[in-house]
């Protein structure tokens, strides 16, 4: 009985990945970060870990380009949108940084670090009455 089960499930699971991807053939709207979206979520949450893991070690860069892959997979998480705007204001990308926290406020409206970040990336745009908006909503 179970590995009629098995084999069915197989069978459902290798069927529903084959329409999938020829209705993603079909749209012509195959993403790069495919490959990233069919991680386990194990996999997926380990990505996460050395994103924050390169970020607190100083190697910014690669925090960054670990949170473009993960925000690119999979758009609502709100972490690595977070640490992405963080990422991007460290190394004097503050438009983008305010690109990424608007995301992440999107994902969790009124967030009182996304809002003050955001406000901080503002500043050093000279965006002043921006800043004193997203900072006055805390």
């Amino acid at each position: 009985m179970s590995s009629r089960t098995g084999l069915s499930t197989c069978l459902y699971c290798n069927a529903s990945l084959q329409l999938a991807w020829r209705l993603a053939r079909r749209s012509r709207y195959v993403r790069l970060s495919m490959g990233l979206k069919m991680l386990s979520a194990s996999a997926f949450a380990e990505k996460s870990q050395r994103a924050q893991l390169a970020f607190d070690a100083g190697q910014i860069a690669d925090a960054e380009q670990l949170c473009l892959e993960i925000v690119a997979a999979d758009p609502n998480d709100f972490e690595a949108a977070r640490l992405l705007g963080i990422a991007q204001h460290r190394r004097g990308q503050s438009q983008e940084a305010v690109a990424s926290y608007d995301k992440a406020l999107a994902i969790r409206p009124g967030n009182a670090d996304v809002l003050y970040n955001r406000g901080m990336a503002l500043i050093w745009l000279k965006r002043f009455p921006e800043a004193l908006a997203s900072i006055g909503e805390l």
